[in-house]
């Protein structure tokens, strides 16, 4: 083959590959604008304004903040009361209240290489069960009902996700000036991570948190585990803050599901709303057994947390609708 002949099959070796690329970008492109309008559709069908909800996600900050979305999906959505998503009117009825947070997981894969995958987690505000009787909801039952509500909600919306994360934990809130804003107080949730902690009042049958928030509530708490609480505040840096107040130690439950990436695997923003239409409209909570209670426990209002500007956490900072239609960040102080 003389060197015209090489130059001619390079050249439409070249043409071919192009054609193809092309023929593959058009085919792909299609392809994503066809998934992209059955989501606008899915979307749509569950009350959720699409024009909306790209006019309040900017595309490069918000692309992964899945609660951005859900409060947009939900505010500006006339299939949801402003009764069960507004975070003034949820804390003015004082009700049971299913916080919307999503947090950081990195985990390593089989190669070593350390991935971060995002974490979108229903939590759940247990009430004060040691004030009723012996027929009304105790702790077990409310896990109990978080765990089948996981199961259901796995099954039935989050199909392609991973098996949600279901996890009774103990929160402090943690008042004090904030020194950005004029000593105006600020208050932050930090969840007790270290078991050691309350391990004194563990049994062969739980890890003994429910005993230590029980003993808090009491104020029976040990002079051994006080000490444990009060170097581990200490160690958090709290005891450096100005005017610091412990507000209150509360239980809560977290179903956590991980957020749908590029795999497809997870819980994406449609199932995540039915989920959420779910827990507040049939979930409840109620006592088991014999002789119980009839009373049932419901979950009226949800809050959508916003990411601290102190911590960068889905704090007790959260999302609500103004007057004039924009979304907007609020702070809260107990």
């Amino acid at each position: 083959m003389d060197k015209s002949l090489k130059i001619l099959g390079g050249t439409l070796f070249v043409v071919g590959v192009a054609a193809v690329y092309r023929y593959w970008f058009k085919h792909e492109k299609k392809k994503l604008e066809t998934e992209q309008k059955e989501n606008d559709q899915e979307l749509e069908n569950l009350g959720v304004p699409v024009e909306k909800l790209r006019e309040q996600i900017d595309p490069d900050e918000d692309s992964s903040n899945m609660i951005k979305m859900l409060a947009t999906g939900t505010m500006f959505n006339p299939n949801w009361s402003d009764e069960v998503v507004d975070p003034n009117e949820a804390l003015d009825r004082a009700g049971n209240i299913i916080f919307m947070t999503q947090k950081t997981r990195v985990h390593t894969d089989r190669y070593g290489i350390k991935h971060e995958d995002q974490d979108l987690v229903f939590c759940f505000d247990i009430p004060n069960y040691l004030n009723g009787s012996y027929k009304d909801c105790k702790v077990g039952d409310f896990i109990v009902a978080f765990k089948e509500a996981a199961e259901y909600i796995w099954n039935t919306y989050a199909k392609f996700s991973r098996r949600p994360k279901c996890q009774l934990v103990g929160v402090w809130a943690f008042t004090y000036d904030d020194p950005r804003d004029n000593g105006d107080p600020i208050t932050e949730l930090i969840e007790i991570d270290d078991p050691s902690i309350y391990e004194e009042f563990a049994t062969e049958y739980n890890d003994g948190l429910a005993s230590f928030y029980e003993a808090v509530t009491k104020k029976t708490l040990p002079k051994t585990v006080e000490d444990k609480l009060n170097a581990w505040v200490s160690e958090k840096g709290f005891f450096d803050k100005p005017n610091l107040e412990t507000s209150s130690f509360e239980l809560m439950y977290q179903i956590s599901f991980n957020i749908q990436n590029e795999t497809g695997i997870g819980i994406n923003l449609k199932q995540a709303l039915e989920a959420l239409r779910y827990l507040t409209e049939e979930f409840t909570v109620k006592k088991r057994g014999y002789n119980a209670s009839k009373k049932e426990i419901q979950y009226d209002s949800v809050i959508f947390c916003a990411p601290s500007e102190i911590t960068g956490e889905h704090d007790l900072t959260w999302y609500y609708r103004k007057e004039d239609g924009k979304l907007v960040v609020d702070n809260y102080t107990y």
